[in-house]
């Protein structure tokens, strides 16, 4: 493999790894709700830059609805109520690797070969290696809302399976057009009637 891509897979692990990290700090400070919508409103002036991609509104907003706004709802929930260590949700959440399998088997009828039976055995023995060994703790309703976020990343995975060629960039710029108002809405209800003060601090 050459240099180049080697060192570009580093920073997509470093990327991926310290995000979990800043997660943990920023819901010190933030409830969960209000930090999903915050997540994505800030990448709403972005729509002004990218045209929007060429497929149906509902493909748009079921993965809204699903990969940035269901899995990120309940990771974050979990995180915020100390129910999981930032590292070990970071593996939990990879258990929509072999859900996104299993549902394209339920869903569409794909074939599972038995060398992927065994890869997926392998992938989940070693999340569980992992998981054992990483140093966090995670309670029975901290592993409940990962893998339910897990499940809705599964899920949005299924609507891009099915999606075709698109401008992946574009694509989730315009899926955060969905969890914003849904978010501060439910943030309002649950979490606190008057979100500003929290923002102002």
């Amino acid at each position: 493999m050459p240099l180049r891509d080697l060192i570009l897979i580093g920073l997509v692990v470093l990327a991926w790894g310290s995000n979990f990290t800043a997660m943990k700090l920023a819901l010190e400070d933030l409830p969960p709700f209000l930090f999903v919508g915050l997540r994505f409103a800030i990448l709403l002036p972005l729509l002004v830059v990218l045209k929007r991609p060429k497929v149906p509104w509902w493909k748009i907003i079921a993965v809204g609805a699903l990969i940035n706004m269901g899995q990120f709802a309940f990771l974050f929930a979990a995180l915020a109520a100390d129910a999981s260590s930032a590292g070990l949700a970071s593996l939990l959440i990879q258990t929509q690797v072999p859900l996104t399998i299993l549902l394209s088997f339920l869903v569409f009828g794909e074939r599972i070969r038995p060398l992927q039976v065994v890869g997926l055995l392998v992938a989940v023995a070693g999340l569980g290696v992992f998981a054992l060994s990483a140093g966090g703790s995670v309670t029975l309703t901290g592993l409940g809302l990962i893998l339910m976020g897990a499940l809705c990343w599964a899920l949005g995975n299924l609507v891009l399976r099915r999606m075709g060629p698109v401008n992946t960039l574009a694509l989730f710029v315009w899926a955060s057009l969905v969890p914003p108002v849904p978010m501060l809405a439910l943030s309002m209800v649950i979490e606190s009637p008057r979100p500003l003060p929290p923002l102002r601090q």
